[in-house]
């Protein structure tokens, strides 16, 4: 999906196990990369809707370069690790 610099990416994150089954993870981490592979300095933090699910919310920034930027979200549990990774395009206006 495509967004411009100032608009909110919203999306809602799940967490499932090898049955599908919901759960919290014990730490969830999210990492996002510039189109040049740099990270964001300031990264959202996800908030918790119920059991396995998550929204998340970032402003992207004004002067956002155009490319394919990368949501990296890291869930680890006492059991394993997961981790998902989503990624968006931003469109700068001419």
């Amino acid at each position: 999906m495509a967004y411009f610099p100032t608009e909110t990416v919203s999306k809602y994150i799940y967490f499932r196990d090898k049955d599908d089954v919901l759960f919290d993870p014990d730490t969830y981490p999210v990492a996002i990369y510039e189109p040049d592979g740099s990270a964001v300095s300031s990264p959202p933090t996800l908030s918790p809707i119920s059991t396995g699910k998550y929204e998340l919310n970032w402003n992207v920034p004004a002067d956002a370069d155009r490319g394919d930027w990368v949501i990296e979200i890291s869930a680890t549990i006492t059991a394993g690790s997961y981790k998902g990774i989503e990624k968006f395009i931003i469109e700068v206006e001419l």
